[in-house]
C-alpha cells in the first residue's frame, strides 16, 4: 500500500521530470507545437520514465526535421509539398515512439536489436 509520503515524493518527482522534459522539448522541437505540461507527465507515467520519453522526443525531432527537409526539396523541385505536421501529428508520433521504446521495439515497430553486418559492409 502506498503511503501519503510516498505519493507526495512521487508527485514531486513527476513534476520535476515533467518540467525538465518540457524544457527539453523547447530545446529540440518547435515551441508552437509544445503540449501542456500534463502531456509530459502523462508520457512519464505511461511510457516507463524519463529515458524512454527523452529518446522519443529525440526521434520525433529527427522525424520532423526529415519531413520539413522533404517538403523543402519538393518545393525546390516545383512540386506541391505535403501538409505541414500539426501539433497532434507530432504528439502522436512521439507517443508511438515512446510506446515502442517501452515495448522493446524500434521507431518502426520492429524488435529493437543490433543490425547485423555481412562481411564487407561498412559499419
Amino acid at each position: 500500500m502506498t503511503t501519503a509520503a510516498e505519493l507526495m515524493a512521487r508527485a514531486k518527482r513527476v513534476n520535476e521530470e515533467g518540467a525538465a522534459l518540457r524544457e527539453f522539448w523547447l530545446t529540440i522541437l518547435p515551441e508552437e507545437h509544445c503540449p501542456d505540461i500534463r502531456q509530459f507527465k502523462l508520457w512519464l507515467s505511461m511510457y516507463g520514465g524519463l529515458d524512454n520519453c527523452v529518446a522519443g522526443l529525440e526521434r520525433t525531432a529527427v522525424w520532423l526535421s526529415q519531413c520539413e527537409s522533404e517538403n523543402a526539396q519538393i518545393l525546390a523541385d516545383g512540386g506541391q509539398p505535403n501538409q505541414p505536421k500539426t501539433t497532434v501529428d507530432i504528439i502522436q508520433y512521439a507517443s508511438k515512439v515512446m510506446r515502442n521504446k517501452r515495448d522493446g521495439l524500434n521507431a518502426d515497430g520492429e524488435p529493437d536489436r543490433p543490425k547485423r553486418y555481412r562481411r564487407g559492409d561498412q559499419q
